[in-house]
């Protein structure tokens, strides 16, 4: 690029534009030493100072090992490997801390993947049954949370009822107004029987104009409105035409 500059002929210049630096004059200044141009890291390796490319070589060498880069994989791999064997996604590391590793951003993630490899459903329930006793925590955590919901996907309605049975033993009005309490409920409307969250659902409808406007509750609303019985959605809609003026002027009105 830089000879190709220098073969532009004056004329082609504009009008107070001065000429390209000329290669040899550019060159010369580049060999006088390695911190002369701050800019001259970014230059290709042929017309970088001698000192800079040194450095870089050096660094390259810190980087590597002595052996050569096509043994790189085989190295990771091996590092790898001796990580896998010792994953807390191993079923006997992972027994007894389901609950703990659940609150963790990154131990959510472990129990996950856990549930979506665990080889039956019952070695699934297993693992979520270690959730027994804290599942109005795992409700409002923000990681523990997405474990909730993971069980509630893959695990059949009848595994479920120690959920819905410990969440009818908190307050279900303010469950559904949770940022992610409400997740929980609309998983389990989506998932369960409707006879097993009748209850559940009954007490989230006792104030539907208030829940409709409620940021969080608004979702749940929704989410009964299309997962939930032809009784429910009958129920839904009086409430939505009798406040269809507050419910319009609303931004959660759903």
């Amino acid at each position: 690029m830089l000879a190709q500059a220098t073969s532009i002929p004056p004329a082609s210049l504009g009008a107070g534009r001065s000429r390209a630096i000329p290669v040899k004059a550019l060159l010369d200044r580049l060999c006088s030493g390695a911190n002369s141009l701050s800019w001259s890291s970014y230059l290709p390796d042929e017309l970088q100072p001698p000192a800079l490319r040194a450095a870089h070589l050096q660094t390259a060498s810190n980087f590597c090992s002595i052996s050569a880069i096509s043994h790189w994989g085989e190295e990771i791999e091996e590092v790898s490997s001796e990580d896998l064997q010792g994953s807390p996604l191993d079923d006997l590391q992972l027994e007894g801390r389901v609950w703990s590793l659940s609150k963790e951003a990154h131990g959510c993630r472990q129990v996950q993947t856990a549930l979506d490899s665990a080889p039956s459903d019952a070695a699934r329930e297993a693992l979520a049954l270690e959730l027994r006793g804290h599942v109005l925590e795992a409700c409002k955590c923000p990681h523990a949370n997405h474990v909730l919901q993971k069980i509630i996907l893959l695990l059949p309605a009848s595994s479920l009822q120690f959920i819905v049975d410990e969440l009818m033993a908190g307050v279900i009005a303010q469950m559904v107004r949770h940022k992610y309490g409400c997740r929980i409920i609309q998983r389990l409307v989506e998932h369960c029987r409707a006879s097993q969250v009748q209850k559940l659902v009954e007490i989230a409808l006792k104030d539907i104009p208030a829940l409709s406007r409620h940021p969080y509750g608004t979702y749940v609303i929704q989410n009964i409105l299309q997962h939930g019985t032809h009784e429910h959605r009958r129920r839904i809609l009086a409430a939505v035409i009798k406040g269809i003026r507050v419910l319009g002027a609303e931004s959660n009105g759903c």
